[in-house]
């Protein structure tokens, strides 16, 4: 018995051209995984977003399954689940690629001046749902009150050109981007905490758009 071979758009990443293409570049971008000599594109996130791995394969009219499992971490051996797509097509992986999405992107990805202005909040909105959020927490200076923040974790290059992007956007200022580890000083966070540069920036990406990570916008939603 022959297994059955599986399709897929493979040409969907060719030109990024519609929102839709420009939060998945953006969210592969960082938090994709590919394989360049096996021509395999794969995404694996928590169980409890399997809704947007699927939502993937929909965009992709993929017939790929879609896998799920368990992985053990830390000392207690604890175990998380996931939901993963893995499709191998070199027609994918070649055209992802171009626009910065390669194996051990960590380091070498860029903030994409190939897109159209209008599609760059696109795919900082994917970037962020992928590496980054908006977050909720009790202010340790005022008790009572809420402090609310946005932030995103990259490499340095790429965040600088999304900062240049949300000052002239947004009319924000620039921040100092943190380091998240002494040992490895190329992978920074940028943060925005005042409560009118969040509001900006949770209207700059979330405005009229049609796809997010559902779980990461109402976090925040209830509050602004």
């Amino acid at each position: 018995m022959t297994s059955k071979k599986r399709t897929c758009n493979e040409a969907f990443f060719a030109a990024i051209d519609t929102e839709e293409k420009a939060y998945w570049v953006g969210f592969l971008a960082a938090d994709g995984y590919v394989r360049d000599d096996r021509g395999t594109m794969q995404l694996r996130l928590a169980r409890r977003d399997s809704h947007h791995v699927a939502r993937l394969r929909q965009v992709l009219r993929s017939d790929h399954p879609i896998y799920e499992g368990t992985t053990r971490s830390g000392w207690g051996e604890q175990r998380h689940s996931y939901s993963e797509l893995y499709i191998r097509s070199t027609r994918l992986v070649g055209d992802l690629a171009r626009h910065g999405v390669v194996q051990r992107k960590s380091f070498t990805v860029r903030w994409p001046v190939f897109l159209e202005q209008s599609l760059l909040r696109h795919y900082l909105r994917g970037y962020m749902d992928g590496n980054g959020g908006f977050y909720v927490q009790n202010s340790s200076h005022a008790p009572g009150r809420l402090r609310l923040r946005f932030e995103v974790t990259s490499n340095r290059a790429l965040l600088l050109g999304a900062q240049e992007f949300l000052v002239a956007t947004c009319g924000l200022a620039r921040t100092r981007l943190s380091v998240t580890h002494p040992r490895e000083p190329r992978i920074c966070k940028m943060r925005y905490g005042a409560w009118r540069d969040v509001m900006e920036i949770f209207h700059l990406l979330y405005d009229s758009a049609t796809v997010w990570l559902p779980r990461k916008r109402s976090r925040i939603e209830p509050f602004l």
